[in-house]
């Protein structure tokens, strides 16, 4: 065992030898890896969606795309409007809601040619205006829009239809508040509830599989024994919720409602546009603030530029990489991105502080510069290559946590790993 460990220290301490002497075929093989890596980097996706932490096969996940399958998603928009005449029955905040009701299912039509809408995945809109109710008028059960195109202009009508709203069983709360003051605009999306096409497993199993003549059969299937596979939906990307989100707020916060209702937004496609506008302005500015405090301390510490130049480096290129690859592999990454995104950080800066710190223990000694890098490669790559090793095959042990964004976290994490201590030792010392 000495005699491979004394193997594996003289092949460290070979190293900056080695690859100073095939450094121009390093430098092209590596910015030609960092352009590929690059392009790599706007495919990666990203899923905040509760439905991203549960593996397909889950039977969690399985029940409820089947619930979807059923019933729709629930990805959807509310709208909390406070009218500011204090009743959501005057005449103005009736025509205010009817308004924005009106042209956001005009905006689905409003689409050029060739072009894609966005407000497309706008089911319905449902408020005071259009929401349903059931009316009894002698022996007969008529089902109306509630307030209806006509907006009533005397204060009798409007009363009798309050009185009505506030004794519905389903509307306070949700259409209106109790002192009418609160109402609710209620937006229903097709977001997580658009299908992806499967084929069909064939089983015995009669209770799922029913006679509905829409389910796929294999040849040879016997009807009515046919069971369905569980249905899967399209995942939807941060930047569609954004789109949305960003094109859904234009046309409710439309100056001409703001003299009449206070809007206040929330469903799930507002908060991931806020989650995509933190991943990406305030991460950036959390990553690139982490980045100046390295650099501050390193040059307290090392007084030296190279001492802070190359490990600062060494993070970025070992961040673009480890991205690019994961792009490329059309990962969908979750919350634990800033995670990951601080952990290359810590990892990065460590190994190349460690192999920089050992250079000027040596310069030190008296030794020169070639001679100070064989020296510290051959006392400190090992050293570095075990702490890595075992980094990344403690975070690889994540694989076996039954939650998908763990599950990748670990496998990102011990990539970001490794690669930095590949730029450590074979990049760092060019």
């Amino acid at each position: 065992m000495k005699q491979l460990f004394l193997k594996i220290n003289c092949f460290f301490e070979k190293i900056p030898d080695r690859v100073r002497h095939h450094r121009w075929k390093i430098w092209i093989g590596f910015l030609l890896c960092l352009i590929l890596m690059s392009v790599g980097l706007p495919r990666l996706k990203f899923d905040m969606s509760m439905e991203s932490w549960f593996r397909k096969s889950d039977p969690v996940a399985v029940a409820f795309n089947r619930f979807k399958n059923s019933f729709g998603g629930d990805d959807s928009v509310y709208i909390v409007y406070r009218a500011k005449d204090g009743d959501v029955f005057s005449e103005k905040s009736l025509r205010a809601v009817q308004k924005i009701q009106e042209d956001l299912l005009n905006a689905t039509l409003d689409i050029k040619a060739a072009e894609t809408n966005i407000l497309d995945h706008i089911l319905e809109v449902k408020t005071l205006i259009n929401v349903r109710y059931m009316d009894v008028q002698g022996d007969t059960l008529i089902s109306r829009e509630f307030v209806g195109e006509s907006i009533p202009t005397d204060e009798t009508t409007r009363e009798r239809l309050r009185k009505q709203a506030l004794a519905h069983k389903d509307y306070p709360l949700f259409y209106l508040s109790r002192d009418s003051q609160y109402g609710g605009i209620f937006i229903r999306t097709d977001f997580g509830s658009i299908p992806i096409d499967e084929t069909p497993e064939s089983g015995t199993d009669a209770d799922e599989a029913g006679f509905d003549d829409t389910f796929q059969k294999r040849p040879g299937a016997v009807a009515g024994f046919t069971r369905k596979a569980p249905p899967r939906f399209k995942n939807t990307e941060m930047e569609e919720y954004a789109a949305f989100s960003e094109k859904l707020l234009q046309i409710i916060n439309h100056s001409e409602f703001v003299d009449d209702l206070e809007l206040f937004e929330v469903g799930n496609p507002i908060l991931m546009k806020l989650f995509s506008d933190i991943l990406n302005i305030e991460m950036s500015y959390i990553f690139m603030a982490t980045l100046v405090l390295i650099l501050l301390l390193l040059l307290i510490l090392f007084r030296s530029w190279s001492a802070v130049i190359w490990p600062i480096s060494i993070v970025i290129l070992t961040a673009l990489l480890t991205l690019g690859f994961l792009g490329w592999l059309d990962v969908t990454m979750s919350m634990m991105f800033s995670l990951l995104t601080m952990l290359i950080l810590v990892v990065g800066v460590a190994d190349a502080v460690h192999i920089l710190s050992g250079y000027l223990f040596f310069r030190r000694r008296a030794l020169d510069h070639q001679a100070a890098l064989r020296a510290v490669y051959g006392k400190s790559g090992f050293a570095c290559l075990l702490t890595s090793l075992t980094t990344s095959v403690g975070l690889l042990a994540m694989v076996f946590v039954p939650i998908p964004p763990i599950a990748l976290f670990g496998i990102s994490a011990a990539i970001g790993v490794m690669t930095a201590f590949a730029l450590t030792a074979f990049l760092l010392p060019l």
